[in-house]
């Protein structure tokens, strides 16, 4: 039984993360539906005075322009924006462009790698499953030498001397 129910609660317990990494990998980008530049775009907005504030989250960069319109790009991994900037002779102190850098959260990288490691997990669970099921039928080939028939009396009455103890000529016969 016990077996049954820690079987039962890891079946449940990789439906429910399996259900929230499909949640927050369809959700994990902003529910404004904001547009996605290259960065060369953003590059011109910055020298035409049109960007506010760029938010840098790892390569993902957030940027909020003077209009109020919110645009998305994305820069290489171990690049600057700053450097990117200024190699494009944009001075980014002088153009009053706002840069902040925040980390990455942790929570979307552990599940990142979650989602990763999920397939492996799933089909381990299977092997699991069919490798118990298999060892379940193998204890039960030889199981045949053990007969659980039982002898079936058919029409024979059952009497006790209960039954005849007031009758002389039968106990005289037991």
């Amino acid at each position: 039984m016990n077996s049954r129910l820690m079987r039962n609660s890891f079946i449940y317990l990789l439906i429910i993360v399996a259900v929230l990494a499909i949640f927050f990998t369809l959700f994990s980008d902003p529910l404004g539906g904001s547009r996605e530049l290259p960065i060369s775009d953003i590059v011109t907005m910055a020298a035409r005075g049109d960007v506010d504030r760029i938010e840098v989250r790892g390569d993902k960069l957030t940027v909020f322009t003077t209009s109020g319109e919110t645009v998305t790009s994305r820069k290489e991994q171990d690049s600057s924006i700053v450097k990117i900037l200024e190699n494009a002779g944009i001075d980014p102190l002088a153009s009053n462009v706002q840069i902040e850098v925040r980390g990455s959260s942790g929570l979307g990288s552990l599940f990142g790698i979650l989602i990763n490691f999920l397939p492996l997990i799933f089909f381990g669970a299977i092997l699991l499953f069919m490798m118990r099921q298999a060892q379940g039928n193998s204890n039960q080939t030889f199981s045949f030498g053990r007969s659980r028939a039982r002898m079936f009396v058919g029409n024979s009455p059952s009497v006790s001397f209960d039954d005849v103890a007031g009758v002389q000529e039968a106990k005289e016969e037991l």
